[in-house]
């Protein structure tokens, strides 16, 4: 398990070794709210703060200990639902952090995604529906080292 290849080609011992980095205290709040108005429709709003202070970190490790998770993050969104249709659009927002897991190490930007779904009963047992991720094809990254993330769209039957 200890045996690889350098990046040109030659043979070497690698190890990693995961182990606790230090003391750190962790804050935060969530806070969400909806509003229902008549006819079926339905507005949310959410937001998150997070912080962290790094209280006793090794020598060298204060740079690598990250909560790998945004400051401050938040949504709006607007639904209807009514008889046989239901369908709504969510804009969600994520401030710019540091990310840090074993070789992937950087920074994710800042970035804003809307998603739309929408269903509709054709009969009771059968229903039809579009569910589209990120509708305006931001491509963005939600963690350093991850997938580029574009529109996703999904139909279900």
């Amino acid at each position: 398990p200890l045996l690889s290849n350098n990046v040109d080609g030659s043979n070497i011992l690698a190890g990693a070794s995961y182990t606790n980095f230090g003391q750190v205290d962790t804050q935060g709040i969530d806070f969400g709210l909806n509003y229902y108005f008549p006819e079926g429709l339905t507005a949310s709003f959410a937001y998150s703060w997070f912080d962290f202070e790094i209280q006793d970190a090794l020598p060298g490790f204060d740079t690598l200990l990250l909560p790998n998770s945004p400051e401050n993050a938040f949504s709006l969104g607007v639904a209807y639902a009514r008889d046989r249709l239901d369908a709504g659009f969510d804009l969600r927002w994520v401030d710019d952090f540091r990310w840090g897991v074993g070789p992937f190490q950087g920074d994710v930007e800042s970035y804003a995604t809307v998603d739309f779904n929408a269903n509709y009963a054709l009969t009771e047992e059968v229903k039809v529906g579009v569910n589209v991720a990120n509708l305006f094809d931001n491509e963005h990254w939600e963690s350093f080292g991850g997938d580029l993330m574009g529109r996703r769209a999904l139909v279900s039957l």
